[in-house]
């Protein structure tokens, strides 16, 4: 029989932590750094609604769930959106009530965002199935682009040419593939808010716990998981850099920037091609590019496996209340003109982002 706690995420026993590894064993989707105990370990540290779902059977921990609390039964990924990837944390083919699960956990619905799509799934509603993109590098960096090469000639061809002429212009190409310069790092930043004020998206680092975190894993040095932060120089001028999740086998591709000066030039594609290079060469298997069809991930990733957004629902009360709400939307949504369908959506998406980053 299955009994479920939803308790603090802050500490976490050796036990649980020896239970956590045992249940990633094996798995390449729970490779990601998302599903290491250290980072819902330093979510918690910079916030207050860090929460771990531990699901027992037989007096043993049979899965996990990390999670965000964002009001009164309502859950999203730990680390809300800067979360590129969550779910139930199980064996490969278990399975599971998820809203039985939910509903012992006291856990209305759940916000779900690039979780994996499998046996132990979360069961979500109004679902948008999508790929994960990685590149294998098992083999080592020259195998893995031997591999890739035919199905991506052009966008090889271009970073070849595009670094002959940086080096040309400006002199030579310098990968600083570990950069701990906090100089780099604030950079990278505002580089970052730059973006976003120009694309129109939330200014992630106007949020005290989400520049508490970067700095946390900026300067930590714990193999099982840190942050890592690498950098691009055409001669002597910083022109983009990176800052991504690593454990000892996977580095998961998560800030990237440059100077708009040197666009025309790709740097940050350059960047990634290096980087592939650098961490293949220290052992890492698989870099993780995460969802989204943008045209460098679909151009180099070699690999994908399906994701899906969504809701998940307790069988409770407050779920079916919840669920009965969102299917009323739904309904509402369809019976919209075709201009106006994608508003509810993006007003959802809105609010679901302002709860996730005011609650912590």
């Amino acid at each position: 029989m299955l009994r479920c706690r939803l308790t603090d995420a802050a500490h976490l026993d050796p036990s649980l932590r020896a239970a956590w590894t045992a249940l990633t064993v094996g798995n390449p989707v729970l490779a990601s750094p998302y599903f290491a105990p250290e980072f819902t370990e330093a979510v918690a540290s910079v916030t207050r609604t860090a929460r771990l779902l531990v699901v027992e059977e037989d007096g043993r921990i049979a899965a996990l769930l990390p999670m965000q609390r964002r009001a009164p039964g309502l859950y999203g990924p730990i680390g809300g959106p800067l979360n590129d990837i969550h779910g139930l944390i199980a064996p490969a083919g278990t399975t599971v009530d998820s809203a039985d699960l939910l509903a012992n956990a006291g856990v209305g619905m759940m916000s779900l965002r690039h979780a994996p799509i499998g046996a132990a799934a979360l069961g979500a509603r109004f679902g948008a199935p999508h790929a994960f993109h990685v590149m294998t590098l098992a083999g080592g960096y020259a195998a893995y682009e031997e591999r890739r090469l035919p199905f991506a000639k052009s966008a090889f061809r271009a970073i070849r040419t595009r670094s002959e002429k940086a080096r040309k212009d400006f002199g030579a190409l310098t990968l600083v593939f570990d950069d701990r310069s906090d100089r780099t790092l604030e950079t990278l930043i505002r580089w970052k808010q730059a973006q976003f004020a120009a694309t129109r998206q939330p200014m992630l680092f106007d949020f005290s716990w989400v520049r508490e975190l970067v700095d946390r894993l900026h300067t930590a040095h714990d193999p099982a998981l840190r942050g890592q932060l690498s950098s691009l120089y055409f001669g002597d001028a910083l022109v983009a850099a990176h800052f991504g999740l690593r454990t000892r086998e996977t580095l998961h591709y998560w800030f990237p920037g440059y100077d708009p000066t040197y666009a025309e030039l790709s740097p940050g594609n350059i960047l990634l091609r290096l980087m592939a290079e650098s961490a293949a060469a220290e052992g890492v298997q698989a870099l993780h590019l995460g969802a989204g069809e943008y045209r460098y991930k679909l151009e180099f990733s070699d690999c994908s496996f399906p994701v899906t957004d969504g809701v998940a629902f307790a069988r409770s009360g407050a779920g079916h209340a919840a669920a009965a709400a969102s299917q009323a939307l739904a309904h509402l949504t369809k019976a919209l003109p075709k201009k106006l369908l994608p508003l509810p959506g993006r007003a959802l998406r809105r609010l679901d982002w302002h709860l996730a980053f005011r609650a912590a």
